[in-house]
C-alpha cells in the first residue's frame, strides 16, 4: 500500500472529537509513516500549551502514526516560503515537510490547511487524488461502513463546538440535504 500522511490540524480535528480510531479503522492497510517528524514536533509543543494538550497528547499516543520521516530539508524549506511561511518561523513547516515527502513518496497527503490542501492539490506536486481533508476520510470511512452519515455530521459540529475550522467543501450529502441543513437539524433546540 502507498503512504497517507496526516498534518497537524487534521490529526487535531479527530482528536477533538474524539475519532482518532477512524483514522487508524481507515487507512490501516496503509505503511508506515502516517506522519512526519515536523507534525510530530507541532503536536509535541501543542501538548506543552495548556490550551492545547487535551488535543495534542491523544495524538502522540496514538502507536499507529508509527515513528515519522524527515522530509528533504531543502525542498521542505522552499515549499515552507511558498506556502507564506519566513526563514524566521516554523509557520508552515509540518505542511511543507508533508507535501515533500508526499511528492518524493508518491503518498497521500491530507490536510485541513486551507492554504495547504490549495497549494498541494494545484501545483502540479500532488494532483486531486493525492489530496484529501478531513471530509474526504469522513466519506472513504462511512464507505466501509465505519461511520454513518449522521455520525459525519456530529463530526462537523463537534469540530465547531471545539472551536476550530474545517477546510469542507462538502455541499450535498448523499441523502440530498445540504451540510447546514443537516447541521440545523442536529441543532434544534441547543443553546449556543
Amino acid at each position: 500500500m502507498p503512504l497517507i500522511l496526516f498534518d497537524t490540524v487534521t490529526l487535531e480535528h479527530f482528536a477533538a472529537t474524539g475519532r482518532l480510531d477512524l483514522l487508524e479503522e481507515t487507512y490501516s492497510g496503509f505503511d508506515e509513516p502516517r506522519w512526519v517528524e515536523q507534525v510530530r514536533e507541532e503536536v509535541r509543543a501543542g501538548a506543552g500549551m495548556s490550551k492545547s494538550q487535551a488535543l495534542c497528547q491523544p495524538v502522540l499516543d496514538l502507536a499507529w502514526l508509527g515513528e515519522p520521516v524527515e522530509g528533504p530539508l531543502k525542498e521542505t524549506l522552499r515549499l515552507k516560503i511558498l506556502l507564506g511561511g519566513t526563514d524566521d518561523d516554523d509557520e508552515h513547516l509540518g505542511e511543507a515537510e508533508s507535501i515533500a515527502v508526499a511528492a518524493e513518496a508518491g503518498a497521500v497527503f491530507v490536510t485541513d490547511d486551507a492554504g495547504a490542501f490549495d497549494f498541494a492539490r494545484h501545483n502540479g506536486m500532488l494532483g486531486p487524488a493525492n489530496v484529501k481533508d478531513a471530509c474526504v476520510v469522513l466519506w472513504e470511512a462511512c464507505s466501509l461502513g465505519l461511520i454513518t452519515d449522521e455520525e459525519i455530521t456530529q463530526f462537523h459540529v463537534d469540530v465547531f463546538d471545539a472551536q476550530r475550522t474545517m477546510r469542507c467543501r462538502c455541499s450535498r450529502w448523499p441523502g440530498g440535504d445540504s451540510l447546514d441543513e443537516r447541521i440545523r437539524r442536529l441543532n434544534r433546540g441547543r443553546s449556543f
